[in-house]
């Protein structure tokens, strides 16, 4: 019987470890929303964002015309989804999430992602 707890034991363990392996910190989805009444650009992660980094270096937001966007990134009260407000209706962006932007517990994204 003990033989049974200790194969038993290594089982878990093992699917324990390759599942928190396989989740990593990504960019899931942009798109535009309305946030407080402003049009929105709005980026949701996987996993909560450190709210300390400087989230500017992390983003890029280009108008249809590859002219780059002036502004700021905000979190929400959801600290997965973060904010760009300075954009216009009815017009096309893309988001640029660079790698390197640091999730809540430290992991950090470790590919590019463009959404448009």
């Amino acid at each position: 019987m003990k033989k049974n707890f200790v194969f038993l034991g290594i089982i878990l363990f093992a699917s324990i470890t390759t599942a928190s392996a396989d989740d990593k910190f990504e960019a899931l989805f942009a798109g535009q929303q309305t946030v407080d009444g402003n049009n929105a650009l709005a980026v949701t992660f996987s996993e909560p964002v450190d709210t300390r980094q400087n989230l500017d270096t992390y983003f890029s937001v280009l108008s249809s015309d590859e002219t780059p966007q002036q502004g700021s990134w905000i979190v929400s009260k959801e600290p997965q989804i973060i904010y760009f407000t300075n954009i216009e209706p009815a017009n096309q962006y893309t988001v640029i999430v660079l790698k390197g932007l640091k999730d809540a517990s430290g992991s950090r994204l470790e590919t590019e992602k463009n959404f448009q």
